[in-house]
């Protein structure tokens, strides 16, 4: 069954590649841009928060963001970076609020295109929503974080301020605790929450080993320490870092 999925993908991306509509100007700069960076450091999905240090790509969706316009930003998809990706390069790998944006079946093969890219011992760490924090705010069980002071006032601006219509109020709508735990699956293009023991799984199946839940910005590994931005802005910098899932996870040497 592996097999015949790696056989799918590799079709998948050969067909995609094959058509000359992918292929523009801009296209073939960024690829150039790739080619020429410095990989052992990987930020996929960076948005506005490209890191000094580290080779940063995003390419946008399309329909719930944008490519950043920091010229520094390598401006593909994750699929075509990966494509163009040699093997073993990497040291490190992140993603922060990222890869909640794929579906499981695709975060299978990204996990194993990242084990791909990553020297043994190298290292990835993925920060994004935890679905189990996710549940207990809307059961109104999270110690600390109040319904009224913190996650009310947070998530309307958070409501107020995307472009995706899902998560629009009607005229005289109520914010509500089920559209929390609604929006946080399905709004700005999300597709699948994990929990701890949904990641570890992939992740494990994809080859790593040594996975460790760690705190927002904080890793035993110098080059992870303090490289998490999303930490809520205004309204969530004193709650939100405490319910996100962190992960970090090892290729075997």
């Amino acid at each position: 069954m592996i097999g015949l999925l790696k056989l799918r993908t590799k079709q998948a991306l050969k067909a995609y590649h094959a058509n000359p509509l992918n292929r523009g100007i801009a296209y073939r700069r960024e690829v150039q841009k790739l080619k020429q960076a410095d990989l052992t450091k990987l930020n996929f999905g960076c948005g506005h928060f490209a890191l000094e240090g580290w080779t940063n790509t995003d390419g946008g969706d399309g329909k719930f963001w944008i490519a950043p316009p920091n010229p520094k930003v390598i401006k593909l998809n994750v699929w075509d970076f990966l494509h163009h990706c040699p093997d073993q390069v990497a040291e490190f790998i992140i993603s922060e609020q990222f890869f909640e944006h794929f579906d499981r079946q695709e975060g299978h093969r990204m996990l194993r295109e990242w084990f791909r890219i990553l020297k043994p011992g190298g290292v990835v760490r993925i920060q994004m929503p935890d679905l189990e924090k996710e549940v207990r705010l809307y059961l109104g069980q999270l110690e600390g974080v109040t319904w009224e002071k913190d996650l009310l006032p947070h998530k309307l601006s958070h409501v107020q301020g995307t472009c995706d219509p899902y998560g629009k109020l009607l005229q005289d709508e109520q914010y509500l605790p089920s559209m929390l735990l609604n929006n946080s699956m399905h709004m700005d293009g999300h597709r699948f929450l994990y929990d701890f023991e949904t990641i570890t799984q992939s992740l494990t199946m994809a080859g790593f080993c040594d996975v460790k839940r760690e705190k927002f910005g904080q890793s035993v590994h110098s080059d992870l320490q303090q490289v998490d931005r999303h930490d809520g802005g205004d309204t969530g910098r004193h709650w939100v870092p405490q319910i996100v899932l962190t992960v970090e996870a090892t290729k075997p040497i």
